[in-house]
């Protein structure tokens, strides 16, 4: 139902289960893709470079995130039987794996971090079985923790390869521009926009940021021509 119909919560424009318009899907959508794009290729290019891996291996370890990423959120949309929530839930990679990771490479190479990430995946899948056992183990203030010690323990990896990136020191001093103006852009639109305008705040922050880390000579796009 629309707004206005009786019973609608104030502001609700559509039913959990009602189709949206075709235009505002795809809006949506693009946001989505816009704002996880960057999270699902970062990680597994943090764990490959940290390691010291060869380019060819990260190629393919950002091929294979954004692939089964992309896959496993279409499921999770889609539902097939009892598979996929109905609902658009973004799947991704998570940075409290980082560390793992890399000491994973650095002891037997990529043979021993594939064999980790399909065991460790088929944890979660054996565990929401019986979710509900651990809902007073796993309390908001226990995962909250857990999510704010993650930059902690990738904090080290992260730092170590800014400082070999220290030669390239005039383009890195865009870096936290680029990202300041990308959140104050974001936060502008969304609490000062009105109507459409506000929806599409991700995405214009997302390419404001984009053009101003160009602008500082951020982006390499002579490999990309080069892969063309």
């Amino acid at each position: 139902m629309s707004v206005g119909a009786a019973g609608d919560a104030p502001g609700l424009r559509f039913q959990p289960d009602e189709p949206a318009p075709a235009k505002l899907a795809i809006g949506l959508g693009i946001q989505l893709a816009a704002l996880n794009i960057a999270g699902v290729m970062l990680i597994p290019m943090v764990v490959m470079r940290a390691a010291s891996v060869p380019d060819a291996y990260l190629s393919w370890a950002v091929l294979a995130s954004v692939a089964v990423s992309g896959a496993t959120t279409i499921l999770q949309a889609c539902r097939v039987r009892r598979f996929g929530a109905g609902h658009v839930l973004v799947m991704g990679g998570s940075g409290a794996f980082i560390p793992v990771c890399i000491m994973a490479l650095a002891e037997s190479g990529p043979a021993l971090l594939a064999t980790l990430v399909v065991i460790s995946a088929l944890v979660p899948l054996l565990l929401s079985w019986r979710l509900s056992l651990f809902q007073r183990i796993l309390t908001p203030p226990v995962s909250g923790t857990v999510i704010m010690l993650i930059p902690v323990t990738v904090s080290p990896y992260v730092s170590g390869l800014l400082e070999g990136a220290s030669a390239g020191a005039p383009a890195a001093a865009g870096v936290p521009l680029s990202f300041f103006a990308t959140v104050l852009l974001i936060a502008a639109i969304a609490l000062r926009g009105t109507g459409t305008l506000r929806l599409w705040a991700p995405v214009i922050g997302v390419i404001g940021g984009t053009a101003l880390a160009g602008y500082h000579g951020l982006y390499d796009l002579e490999r990309v021509a080069g892969a063309t």
